[in-house]
């Protein structure tokens, strides 16, 4: 049986201890890595069953709209039936009106017709006129001449004379007549001949009326073969709004089932987190108890570069105090004001330009002794972290998302991973989370952190994450 020495049965336990170090500190990467993964299953289930409630949504507003649809088109198939009906019988009465105007056109024709035939009447009657006028003048001439020759005769010639009288008498008589059957005659002309212009601007008038008549005709059998046209396509809309709410009705059932289903995977995935976090606690208690005990896990130089920083900040904040840099009031400070146009918000305190002159060259040298380090910056107990790393120290722009992660100081972490590191009393705490990074970027990292201490009070802590 071979004997194992004193010395090397010492080392064992050693050994052991640094393996169990070692495979706590990987269970607590894969627990953290595990929840980060679920964490975010989680998320995006949660979003993808709030989509689908808002599909839900959509389709429940969808058939709300169709059941609109339909009762609009049924209550346009109804307007669109009456305006045929009522385009139908204004068709027939404009069609009676066209025959009508079209008879009054042809009678205004006649009438101009019978004028033109008046008028050549009276031209005649004139001439007739004018010829018993001459006939007359001739008469009196006659008359005079024998009034002369019965003149001459004596007594022999007083009844010629007589009869020569009545002759002339009734010449004068005859050309009156005439002269006042000329005058009517002027007159009757004169008014045949307005008579015929009004005749002929009404046959005009009368004429386009009967044109725009006809055209109207036209243009309301148009119009009511349109309304036909349209009650056509209305009846359409109705029938596809029907149809589309069956398949409607047949999507929402679906979208509800999946929506059903995600809600309860969504809760399974969620009871599941709640117990990962359960572990990733237990294990960040293991993997304190490990690294307390000081065995050389991969956490350990992390947990002595903040303990030692912590110390290093506490001592500077006390010589600063007992110097009369800085009162005890103004350090511990917690009245934050708000920074006007800062988004997000930044915060200005009494001690905010004290830390700038002093943190810096005891947190920028941290950066530089590890690629995996993140940051390392010192918060108050509320989360304020007046002095961030420059890096993360930019004066901030007009977007957000550049802002949230670029301008991180002068503001206050007051999420669940930020106060503990901030309010925790214990040698260091060690914790994972996501950090924020705007713009839905979350980086996983683990972060362990150290308590600050000012004459006896707690300030706050030192923060230092880094990557997995």
């Amino acid at each position: 049986m071979e004997m194992v020495s004193t010395q090397e049965s010492a080392s064992l336990p050693q050994a052991a201890a640094e393996q169990m170090a070692r495979n706590v500190s990987q269970l607590w990467g894969q627990l953290t890595e595990v929840a980060g993964d679920i964490a975010t299953v989680t998320k995006e289930f949660k979003h993808q069953a709030e989509r689908f409630g808002g599909l839900k949504t959509a389709a429940e507003d969808l058939s709300r709209t169709n059941a609109t649809i339909g009762s609009l088109a049924g209550e346009a198939h109804q307007v669109s039936e009456t305006a045929t009906q009522i385009t139908g019988q204004s068709a027939e009465t404009l069609k009676t009106a066209e025959a009508d105007i079209r008879a009054l056109v042809e009678s205004v024709n006649r009438i101009e017709e019978r004028l033109k035939g008046l008028g050549s009447s009276l031209a005649r009657v004139t001439k007739v006129s004018t010829e018993i006028e001459t006939i007359a003048r001739q008469t009196r001439l006659l008359a005079l001449n024998a009034t002369i020759e019965a003149a001459r005769a004596g007594d022999m010639g007083k009844g010629f004379a007589v009869v020569a009288s009545e002759v002339k008498t009734l010449a004068a008589q005859t050309s009156q007549a005439t002269s006042l059957i000329a005058d009517t005659l002027a007159d009757l002309s004169q008014l045949s001949e307005q008579l015929g212009v009004e005749s002929s601007t009404s046959r005009d008038r009368a004429t386009r009326v009967l044109s725009s008549t006809e055209a109207l005709v036209a243009s309301v059998g148009d119009v009511r073969g349109k309304f036909v046209e349209v009650d056509r396509h209305i009846a359409g809309i109705a029938d596809t709004t029907k149809h589309c709410d069956q398949d409607r009705t047949v999507m929402s059932s679906a979208i509800l089932d999946i929506s059903n289903d995600m809600g309860q995977e969504s809760h399974h995935l969620a009871s599941a987190s709640q117990r990962l976090d359960g572990l990733l606690a237990g294990s960040e208690d293991l993997m304190s108890l490990v690294v307390g005990q000081g065995l050389p896990a991969p956490e350990t130089p992390y947990v002595q570069i903040v303990r030692a920083t912590a110390e290093v900040i506490s001592k500077r904040f006390e010589e600063a105090i007992a110097r009369g840099d800085i009162s005890q009031g103004d350090l511990f400070d917690e009245a934050y004001q708000e920074i006007p146009g800062t988004n997000p918000k930044q915060m200005k305190t009494r001690f905010a330009d004290f830390t700038d002159r002093v943190l810096p060259e005891i947190q920028e040298p941290i950066l530089g002794r590890d690629a995996n380090i993140l940051f390392a910056a010192a918060v108050d107990r509320n989360g304020y972290l007046p002095t961030h790393n420059r890096k993360y120290s930019q004066p901030q722009g007009q977007d957000p998302v550049w802002n949230t992660a670029n301008c991180r100081n002068r503001r206050i972490f007051n999420d669940p991973a930020g106060l503990a590191s901030a309010r925790n009393t214990k040698p260091f705490l060690i914790k994972t989370y996501k950090r924020d990074m705007g713009g839905g970027r979350l980086v996983m990292c683990k972060e362990c952190s150290a308590p600050i201490m000012v004459q006896g009070r707690h300030w706050g802590g030192f923060r230092m994450a880094f990557l997995l």
